[in-house]
């Protein structure tokens, strides 16, 4: 349950992120901000708690959450470019 969570989790705030983006329900670049640094903390959280049996699947983690943020913020550059041009 925990895995499902810690997977699942991140992939629903970038679908809220891209929603928020879409909706143009951000007043500012700041807040636009706000769930790309819950990825990275997500991150960093699972690359703090790795212990020797399970390296491995918190090393994929870190990797699917880097993922994550930068294609995060990637929508939030567009949406601030076409927003401010």
């Amino acid at each position: 349950m925990l895995w499902f969570l810690m997977i699942t989790l991140p992939l629903i705030l970038v679908v809220a992120h891209v929603v928020l983006l879409a909706t143009n329900l951000y007043s500012s670049v700041k807040p636009a901000l706000i769930i790309p640094a819950i990825i990275v903390v997500y991150c960093g959280y699972s690359i703090i708690s790795v212990s020797d049996r399970d390296a491995l699947p918190a090393i994929i983690l870190a990797a699917y959450y880097l993922v994550l943020t930068v294609f995060t913020l990637r929508r939030s550059y567009l949406w601030y470019s076409r927003r401010h041009a």
